[in-house]
């Protein structure tokens, strides 16, 4: 393990919303046994087995009913969305972000009116 300087170091561990608890929604709770991560850390080197731990957190991962991102204008004027993409997230960040820029410029861009998020409204009646 290289770590240059006194540079944190960071351990994690990837868990999927459905795996146990169903829709999480928006909790964030922790609920990792963090002594059984941290003295599993004793198969590393001891400066990781030995480490403090600092800080905990969570991330979301929102998706979408469909499993697609929600991606285009919404029905409000110069409001644009990007979200829905669940774990990908961080891989189509580059081309997301490219094509919301086409769109708020008004360039030509992909067609992504499969990623509407209009497809969810609700007729009005």
């Amino acid at each position: 393990m290289v770590r240059p300087g006194d540079l944190p170091l960071f351990l994690g561990v990837g868990k999927f919303c459905w795996s146990n608890r169903g829709d999480v929604g928006f909790d964030k709770v922790v609920n990792l046994n963090i002594q059984k991560l941290h003295s599993d850390a004793n198969a590393l080197p001891a400066e990781l087995a030995q480490a403090d731990v600092t800080e905990v957190g969570a991330g979301l991962r929102p998706g979408s009913p469909d499993d697609l991102p929600l991606i285009g204008p919404t029905e409000t004027p110069g409001i644009f969305l990007a979200s829905g993409h669940f774990r990908n997230g961080i891989l189509l960040a580059p081309i997301t972000a490219q094509i919301v820029a086409d769109l708020v410029t008004g360039r030509r861009s992909l067609d992504v009116t499969a990623f509407s998020p209009g497809r969810f409204a609700t007729a009005k009646a």
